[in-house]
């Protein structure tokens, strides 16, 4: 549950987005399951294809096998007072696959039988009360290091993809020590994820606009609140980090983590059963670590791009033309910062004639600065991006004559206006196909950031995750044993209704983040394309830059026959360019690469250029 990527659930929500999910329902809101579980039921929930006591449905997607598995315990031990085990009554209790619900808010979910133990054996026990010894049953349960095996009994889940992807799994977890897994079959060693759901007591207020007051709602926590949490409650052991429902609540909502193709994934609890609605797969090249650019530490420390440029006062050293550009990159990212100064004030003139501006330009700064009350450092450069600067003719009743003023010309969503020729403003040319975030200062207002596809000219949709300032909430904190105000951090949902209540209804208002006139700092996420050039500026302000981070999923620009991108050109691609051509479905699919005639379409021609390309043709 720990944080694996700033958001790693956030970052790769984009992915769900932008590629092909697929989903597979186990139950839906009104409590109908799946044919594959109502078909071995009967009218009380009991499995009718219960075989040693194991009850075994299987379900899939295209890209995702699966199998669910509900065994009962044996029925009681047989009573004896000897120091032999007597050995179990006949049978087994009642397997079952039984729809419920999340009371107050719609959650159904399957739930079926058994507590997922490893081994199943007896204890032999002395009774004071009675002077004799007796026997209960034993159980051995999963430890997160593997060291105890796999469940042999019980409830678990099998996850088996046939492509690397993203799995997000809608589960409901018991509270208290009912520690959830999920686990390589292989190494039998628990994996990290990430979960973002509802915890039972959990609320926060949110306005009502038919009501006109504010009201008392489930507040749908992201992967760090949740983290939050558990931290307050103090759970430290390494096993800790499995229980999700921190302070003994159940937690409804999705686990979200990355599986490679060919794996086995187990998923169940530690002595209880985990509840399962149902999932979403998403097929995607499995990432590497990210990419990561520092602009600025914490402590205002500059990299050297920015650092080796300015003087002391934070004047821009390597000025031309009252421009300053400053290069930086990762290995798959190539990057450019401009700040640009205005021309210093209008010449004061009373005719009818611009008469000018005065000598120079303004200075040219690159500057560290830091959002106070949460410490988020970040770079800011100067002028505001406007795509014509010119002069505007006034008058001035005071004085009875004309005067002249500065007038710019400022972008617009639809790229009408064109790109910024002056100002602050960055350039972002990624090599390969990734996920974006960038981590930024937003100003306040009217200040609409966008991030912008430099051929098309127009605004890109993006996601935001971060704080705005005003935006707080209570948190306990256990050393002072009371709750506390603190910023809170928002996702791109809460954002976003934050943002609908303003009555931010214009085309343009969708890039204002800092609904209600506050600054943002946070993350701005975004899919991007390896080989286009993307800018990132604010519509009349500057915008605050902190680094990036970049997670690669492509191959390299112009790896042509690798259709299949997996970087690499081979008998895989044939086939993959094959099935296109069918129409079948194809996982992963790269048509500028399957284009590898470079003639526009994509045909038998290009099997016979990849069949070439292998033979070294």
């Amino acid at each position: 549950m720990k944080k694996i990527f700033t958001s790693f659930v956030a970052l790769m929500a984009v992915v769900a987005v932008n590629a092909q999910t697929e989903k597979y329902v186990a139950i839906t809101a009104d409590k109908t399951m799946a044919t594959e579980f109502a078909s071995v039921i009967d009218e009380s929930s009991i499995a009718t294809n219960v075989v040693d006591g194991s009850s075994t449905v299987n379900f899939s997607t295209a890209s995702m096998s699966c199998v669910a598995v509900g065994s009962a315990n044996p029925n009681d031990v047989e009573t004896d007072e000897t120091s032999e085990f007597p050995g179990w009554t006949a049978g087994y209790k009642d397997v079952k696959w039984e729809a419920k619900n999340q009371g107050d808010i719609s959650f159904s979910y399957i739930n079926g039988t058994g507590n997922p133990a490893v081994v199943m054996g007896y204890a032999r026990k002395y009774s004071e009360n009675q002077g004799t010894y007796f026997f209960t049953p034993d159980w051995t349960y999963y430890m997160s290091d593997g060291s105890n095996g796999l469940p042999q009994m019980g409830l678990y889940y099998k996850f088996a993809p046939k492509v690397d992807g993203y799995l997000s799994i809608q589960i409901w977890a018991n509270k208290g020590n009912r520690r959830t897994f999920f686990v390589d079959d292989k190494t039998m060693k628990a994996m990290p994820y990430e979960v973002e759901g509802y915890i039972n007591g959990q609320n926060e207020k949110v306005w009502d606009a038919e009501k006109g007051d504010s009201v008392s709602v489930k507040k749908w926590l992201t992967n760090d609140d949740i983290q939050a949490l558990h931290d307050a409650a103090g759970k430290t052991e390494p096993e800790d980090a499995y229980i999700i429902g921190a302070g003994n609540q159940p937690f409804w909502g999705n686990l979200n983590v990355m599986v490679e193709a060919g794996k086995t994934y187990w998923l169940f609890q530690h002595s209880s059963q985990v509840g399962f609605q149902g999932y979403e797969f998403t097929p995607q090249a499995m990432p590497g670590a990210p990419e990561e650019y520092v602009a600025i530490t914490a402590d205002k420390t500059m990299a050297t791009e920015f650092a080796s440029i300015i003087d002391e006062n934070s004047v821009a050293t390597n000025v031309i033309d009252g421009t300053s550009v400053v290069l930086f990159n990762t290995a798959n990212m190539d990057c450019m910062g401009v700040s640009s100064a205005n021309p210093n004030d209008v010449e004061t003139d009373e005719t009818s004639e611009f008469a000018g501006w005065t000598a120079g330009y303004k200075d040219v700064k690159w500057e560290a600065k830091n959002q106070g009350d949460i410490s988020f450092s970040y770079i800011n450069g100067t002028g505001n991006p406007a795509v014509v600067m010119g002069y505007a003719r006034k008058y001035s009743e005071n004085q009875g004559t004309y005067f002249f003023t500065p007038d710019w010309t400022y972008y617009m969503s639809d790229g009408s206006n064109g790109l910024p020729q002056m100002g602050l403003y960055y350039k972002f040319a990624p090599k390969v196909d990734g996920y974006l975030s960038i981590q930024i200062w937003a100003n306040k207002g009217n200040r609409r950031t966008f991030f912008v596809d430099d051929k098309t000219m127009k605004a890109m949709p993006y996601e935001v995750e971060g704080y705005i300032n005003g935006q707080n909430e209570k948190v306990w904190d256990a050393e002072k044993g009371d709750s506390v105000s603190v910023k809170k951090w928002l996702t791109n949902e809460d954002i976003q209704a934050l943002h609908d209540a303003a009555g931010k209804t214009d085309p343009e208002d969708a890039y204002i983040i800092g609904a209600g006139n506050q600054p943002f700092w946070g993350n701005l996420n975004v899919k991007v394309e390896g080989g286009k050039v993307y800018w990132l500026f604010q519509h009349s302000s500057q915008v605050g830059f902190q680094g990036y981070r970049f997670l690669t999923t492509g191959s390299p620009v112009g790896l042509k026959g690798d259709a299949n991108d997996d970087t690499v050109v081979d008998v895989a691609d044939i086939t993959t360019i094959a099935a296109y051509i069918l129409g079948n479905s194809v996982p992963v699919f790269n048509a500028d690469n399957a284009d590898a005639n470079n003639d526009g379409s994509i045909d038998v021609s290009d099997i016979t250029t990849v069949a070439g390309m292998i033979l070294g043709n």
